[in-house]
């Protein structure tokens, strides 16, 4: 990863230099290698470089085009590059250079601003065209990379890290209460909105253009719902995904130095390190991959036994470590830093050891296994499907076996049939009116937060434009076209860029997406058994305790026990959230004393309403002085 940064006058005033280089000097860990500028009157761009790959080494950003009309700031990774230069190059375009940001620029020179659509891989961009006096900008299809900015009829500001924009003191730092009250909701649902009321993200699989015509966003790639793949014999299929997938690995161990693997005991980070080992052993003999593999000695969790199993068999160089307790001042920290949400215990705590590991012995790029659960694990809601079709037996054993792979509390068969089969076929404009009669759904929010912040509304579910032809399809799109992915990716971007490191995702390769969504949907769960394709996919490529595992390590017990510490001195009793109004910390309180009498919960309830309260005194400076300084600001939401 690297990081990029840029401002746009558009009153046609100077850029001041310096003030582009506070911006790359704020995130220069995401780039420790070269930092770059460029400031042509109005227009300033600036890039930080992480260098991964051995084409990076010697890449230039800014990168400019030969009339330098074009400028260009990358910070991704071009993983469809054999096909990209081969398209180019029949189409007369001459590549210059061997580097990810050459294609890239090339790209745009080719296809416009139907570019994206061309590039396989993870990426934030911005791009200056002086011929169209405009910036065009454009994030990966799940968004890997982060893209942040700030607009008025003033100035455009841009950024990899939302911290960096407020170098630029005209960026106002006011609440965004739609956003307080989803994160105290535990119901993240915007994509583009941040804590800050005037700060945006550009979302995933969207394009941005602004100039002077003002600023446009345009959504250039989504699943597709026609699409079909379908074979007589299931060993086609996993052949089928076998192939995509050892491709997603291959083109992600493309590194300047060695790569390393986070490697729990599942089936999805066990499937990318062997398959990457194999591929690295094809590449040079007796070679090996190094996993890093977090261990929890005597608790539920712990996958030590998976993990030397899986070590055993594929012969990996494997090293565990033990998570990290952090108490309440490695949050304050992160907030001061970033100004954002302070992460979760499942994240940096847990996953900063293999980290550190990893850049001590000199590993820029680290494989994970994340988003296999997306494409690969199957849903409940799969029983609508089989309700719809009539298709009675099928319904009656699928949901007896939902309950026994996926226990939902005391969820039985007949409660998923109703919840899952159901409730999903009832049409939506009912579900709104019987919604509106309900108790509260949130009582820890006061009443008049949530009105204001309009909370009721935003957790509305709403149609997005694609038809989706069953019930499964449009659960599998709707989480990953949902806040809480965007959320997750970002707080994980921001973690590991903190130690200068890459981390690639296999699963998370848009080719991999596209094949295993137009599978159906048995591929994906048969009988008791979730993830069935890479299942046989991995057949004989993994051991056999690990290959028909069928529990994953449930990690709430690291947020209890964060909760521990961060709550311990009086955190919930949320003095600064009190003051805005935003919290019933008495309520909140009274739940948390109760934790353990079963009255359901959940720990990222007090781990949203303990993060939020660190994040309202961090990013104004006490509760007081913040709701004093909120209300003078002239808004009239408080």
């Amino acid at each position: 990863m690297s990081g990029i940064a840029g401002i746009i006058h558009l009153t046609g005033a100077p850029v001041d230099e310096a003030v582009l280089k506070k911006m790359t000097g704020a995130m220069v860990h995401r780039g420790p290698d070269r930092v770059g500028h460029w400031v042509d009157g109005s227009v300033a761009l600036g890039q930080c470089m992480l260098c991964t790959t051995s084409e990076s080494l010697d890449e230039k950003q800014p990168l400019s085009n030969k009339d330098k009309s074009l400028i260009l700031v990358l910070d991704g990774r071009v993983d469809n590059r054999d096909e990209l230069r081969d398209r180019l190059r029949s189409r007369g375009r001459h590549v210059r250079e061997n580097t990810d940001a050459e294609l890239v620029l090339c790209a745009y020179e080719e296809w416009g601003q139907e570019s994206p659509h061309h590039i396989v891989g993870d990426f934030a961009y911005a791009l200056w065209d002086s011929r169209r006096h405009e910036l065009f900008c454009a994030r990966d299809v799940f968004g890997i990379r982060p893209f942040y900015y700030f607009y008025d009829d003033d100035v455009f500001l841009l950024a990899s890290e939302m911290h960096v924009l407020f170098c630029d003191a005209r960026v106002p730092q006011e609440p965004n209460e739609g956003m307080v009250a989803e994160h105290l909701a535990v119901a993240i649902t915007s994509r583009e909105e941040t804590l800050f009321r005037r700060i945006q993200r550009l979302p995933p699989a969207h394009t941005l253009t602004v100039g002077n015509q003002g600023l446009t966003k345009q959504l250039y790639w989504c699943l597709d719902p026609n699409r079909e793949i379908r074979y007589r014999t299931d060993e086609e299929y996993a052949e089928h995904f076998r192939s995509v997938f050892e491709d997603s690995v291959r083109c992600r161990l493309r590194s300047c130095g060695p790569v390393g693997s986070y490697m729990s005991g599942g089936l999805d980070s066990t499937s990318v390190s062997v398959t990457a080992s194999s591929i690295l052993g094809q590449r040079q003999p007796g070679g090996s991959l190094h996993t890093y593999s977090l261990v929890f000695p005597g608790e539920d969790h712990d996958e030590s036994r998976f993990v030397a199993d899986t070590a055993a068999f594929a012969r990996l160089e494997s090293e565990t470590l033990l998570p990290v307790v952090h108490g309440r001042a490695f949050y304050e920290d992160l907030v001061a830093r970033y100004r954002d949400f302070p992460g979760t215990p499942n994240g940096e705590p847990m996953l900063g050891p293999a980290r550190a590991a990893a850049q001590s012995h000199g590993r820029k790029v680290l494989l994970t296994g994340l988003g296999g659960n997306p494409w690969l694990e199957g849903t409940w809601f799969h029983l609508a499907d089989l309700l719809r079709a009539f298709r009675f037996g099928q319904l009656v054993r699928t949901a007896r076996a939902y309950a026994h792979i996926w226990p939902r509390g005391s969820s039985t068969a007949w409660s998923l049939l109703v919840n899952c089969g159901l409730v999903p076929l009832i049409p939506e404009v009912i579900k709104n009116r019987l919604r509106s009669y309900k108790t509260r759904p949130f009582p820890w929010l006061p009443e008049s937060f949530a009105l204001r912040s309009g909370i009721r509304d935003r957790i509305r579910p709403r149609r997005n434009g694609t038809n989706f032809k069953t019930h499964a399809q449009k659960e599998i799109a709707g989480y990953v076209n949902s806040g809480w992915h965007v959320f997750g990716l970002e707080g994980n971007d921001r973690e590991c860029a903190a130690y200068s490191i890459e981390e690639r995702h296999p699963f998370y390769d848009r080719r991999v997406a596209e094949c295993a969504f137009a599978f159906p949907e048995d591929m994906r769960c048969r009988g008791n058994e979730i993830k069935y394709v890479l299942r046989l996919a991995m057949a004989g490529r993994l051991p056999q305790t690990v290959l028909r595992r069928q529990v994953q390590a449930e990690f709430s017990a690291c947020f209890w026990s964060a909760l521990e510490d961060v709550a311990a001195d009086g955190i919930l009793e949320a003095p600064a959230l009190r003051q805005f109004g935003w919290l019933d910390a008495d309520r909140v309180g009274s739940y948390y004393r109760r934790r353990h009498e079963g009255d359901g919960h959940s720990p990222w309830l007090f781990w949203h309403c303990a993060g939020m309260e660190l994040w309202a005194r961090g990013a104004f400076g006490g509760a007081l002085e913040a709701n004093h300084a909120y209300r003078s600001g002239g808004l009239t939401s408080l």
